[in-house]
């Protein structure tokens, strides 16, 4: 295996491509965190900037910096590379990481403080904790108001509006043996799937408090991309070769006139596969949302009207909800 296993109480995945610019920065801000029994793996997508450099000279200087494949690096897109950073971990607890955001120095001991509080009281089950973050341009200059709604983490928000943004995010151990047994070609990006599956199976929990800076800039896009942007524009990562590109606007291409995008694109093959997975272990009301979900997906007409009147979350904003209505019912 890549790397081999280190044993550690936090471990930060890192996946980089191109990211020689930010890199540093970000880096610098993880060790400077006030918890630091952490290990950082770090993983290359085939950069052909300075970046590699940058990783080989932050690992040798600090033990606790790993670069998993410096003997193989190669483009295989955003998740594979972060489930690959998943497989050669070993720990407590993992968070995911981008190459240009800014931690705050208390992200990684508020986040563990919660989880731990969560972890002791049903230890068997699934857990994630996600936090509230500042937008911020390349500067680090505060862009807009900050939000500090409560998120919903019901099974059918996080499938067709997912709230869960990957660099702020940490998962237990329990949530990552059950993300690894996906077939990596039925997953839309690695943070919904874990979502997704903490949503069916296990506990979620959302700071509104920012505990990082995410930074906005000509290479870059917010996360959290929902079930419909999916299927419009088949938007997924910030780093994609050209060849994972084509692919996945293939496998997302949707007309409003073509009545086989619900059972063709990844978003609803995503669907179909944690349903697949994990049915059984679902307790009975997540086991009747996930059928509406998937007849409805799946479905003639009156099966997806079912889902917009049964499952469909209502109070998302208007036109986002309008939207999603009329794309489920014209299919």
């Amino acid at each position: 295996m890549l790397g081999g296993i280190l044993l550690t109480k936090v471990a930060i995945l890192l996946s980089t491509y191109n990211g020689e610019k930010y890199l540093g920065e970000q880096i610098d801000s993880i060790k400077k965190q006030t918890f630091s029994d952490w290990k950082l793996f770090i993983r290359d997508d085939g950069s052909n900037d300075g970046t590699v450099a940058l990783i080989k000279k932050y690992a040798a200087e600090d033990a606790r910096i790993r670069f998993i494949n410096e003997e193989q690096v190669e483009n295989v897109g955003v998740t594979r590379s972060f489930f690959s950073l998943l497989e050669n971990a070993q720990a407590d607890y993992y968070m995911f990481c981008d190459q240009d955001d800014f931690w705050l120095p208390q992200k990684i001991a508020a986040t563990l403080e919660k989880m731990e509080e969560m972890h002791a009281r049903t230890p068997q089950k699934p857990h994630l904790v996600h936090t509230n973050y500042k937008a911020v341009d390349r500067k680090l200059n505060l862009l807009g108001e900050l939000n500090y709604d409560e998120q919903k983490h019901d099974l059918a928000t996080i499938v067709f509006f997912n709230n869960v943004t990957g660099c702020t995010t940490m998962i237990d151990d329990n949530l990552k043996k059950l993300a690894c047994q996906a077939d990596l070609n039925k997953v839309m990006i690695h943070d919904q799937w874990v979502a997704l599956i903490a949503s069916a199976l296990g506990e979620m929990y959302y700071f509104t408090e920012p505990l990082m800076l995410y930074r906005q800039h000509e290479n870059n896009q917010i996360g959290g991309v929902d079930f419909f942007i999916a299927l419009k524009k088949g938007i997924f990562s910030k780093n994609k070769s050209a060849e994972s590109k084509q692919a996945l606007k293939k496998a997302v291409k949707i007309k409003l006139y073509d009545k086989s995008w619900k059972r063709d694109s990844l978003a609803v093959t995503q669907v179909n596969h944690l349903r697949t997975l994990f049915y059984s272990q679902m307790d009975p009301a997540n086991k009747k949302v996930i059928d509406i979900i998937a007849d409805g997906l799946n479905g003639r007409m009156a099966a997806r009207w079912r889902l917009i009147r049964k499952a469909l979350p209502k109070k998302e904003k208007f036109l986002r909800r309008s939207l999603a209505d009329l794309l489920l019912l014209l299919g």
